[in-house]
C-alpha cells in the first residue's frame, strides 16, 4: 500500500547501500519501504542515469548485480515523470533535477524530496532527511 511518493536523493541510496546496520540506518529503511511498496519512488530518466552512473562507480566498491537489481525494482516500482521547471538557482545543478521532479508530483499528489544534504536544496517542507521520512511512515502507519 503506498503511503507517499517520493524522489529519492542519489545520496539516500548510496548511504543505504553503505549502511553496516540496515535496521537503524534512516537510509536503508527509506530504501526499504521503497522495494516494500510504501513509497512510491518518482524519478526522471536522468535521475535513473545519476543512479546508475554513482552507484557503480568503483571507489564504493558495491556489486554491481545488487546495484543493477535495485535500480531496476526502484523504476519498477516507481514513475517516470517530466520535472517542473522551479526557477530556484543551485550550486550543484544536478540537484535541480531532484527538486523539480519532486514538484512536479507534488502538484497532483503528496510526494517528498528524500535526502541527506538538505542545505543543497531551497527550504520546502516537502524536502526531508531520510530520519524524518521514516519517522512520518511510522506515523502514518500506526493511524
Amino acid at each position: 500500500m503506498i503511503l507517499f511518493h517520493a524522489v529519492l536523493d542519489t545520496n539516500v541510496i548510496v548511504s543505504a547501500l553503505l549502511s553496516s546496520n540496515e535496521f537503524d540506518s534512516a537510509p536503508a529503511k527509506v530504501v526499504k519501504h521503497a522495494l516494500a511498496g510504501r513509497i512510491e519512488p518518482i524519478f526522471t530518466v536522468g535521475i535513473l542515469e545519476e543512479y546508475r552512473d554513482v552507484l557503480f562507480r568503483k571507489k564504493f566498491g558495491f556489486d554491481h548485480e545488487t546495484v543493477k537489481i535495485l535500480i531496476e525494482e526502484l523504476e519498477r516500482r516507481g514513475q517516470l515523470i517530466k520535472p517542473l521547471s522551479s526557477g530556484e538557482s543551485f550550486s550543484d545543478p544536478y540537484d535541480a533535477i531532484f527538486y523539480e521532479t519532486m514538484l512536479a508530483k507534488a502538484a497532483t499528489a503528496n510526494c517528498f524530496l528524500v535526502t541527506g544534504n538538505l542545505k543543497h536544496f531551497p527550504k520546502n517542507p516537502l524536502v526531508l532527511t531520510p530520519r524524518l521520512m521514516v519517522a512520518l511512515l511510522e506515523k502514518t502507519e500506526i493511524l
